[in-house]
């Protein structure tokens, strides 16, 4: 090789290394997910036991709230709870959330409406927030 043809190829390696680097550095991780499973139960002290499984990020912090709704005798039973604690270790976690009825009538065995809402910021202060509802079956413990 020619002097030249080093110099040229000593700026290029030394133009795309920290380009390269940069690219690994800011890669960013998996998307965080929020997900219910159904049935929820409702137990014998009139709770309901939400299972809710979530993932984030290592390194980013959340935290959220499970709300639900649910139709008795013509009135609406409310209850919300908090997440605690919200690990983000980039695998799949499972919380069994106990909600109880807050506004209304106690809940009951049936159809009720369950959301989650899952705030996560990374270590940056950027936010984004997870909002996963639907209907799920109320079945009564075993």
């Amino acid at each position: 090789m020619t002097r030249k043809r080093i110099a040229v190829l000593a700026a290029v390696v030394g133009m795309c290394t920290p380009v390269a680097l940069a690219a690994t550095a800011t890669a960013a991780p998996g998307p965080a997910t929020a997900t219910i499973a159904s049935p929820v139960i409702l137990n014998d002290d009139g709770t309901l036991s939400v299972t809710v499984t979530y993932s984030c990020a290592p390194g980013d912090s959340a935290g959220g709230e499970v709300y639900v709704q649910q139709a008795v005798r013509r009135i609406t039973a409310t209850g919300m709870a908090y997440l605690y604690p919200v690990v983000c270790d980039g695998s799949a976690n499972t919380l069994v959330v106990p909600v109880s009825s807050t506004g209304g009538p106690a809940f009951k065995v049936g159809q009720a409406f369950v959301s989650v809402r899952l705030g996560i910021c990374d270590p940056t202060f950027t936010c984004t927030e997870l909002r996963p509802g639907d209907f799920v079956r109320v079945a009564r413990a075993r």
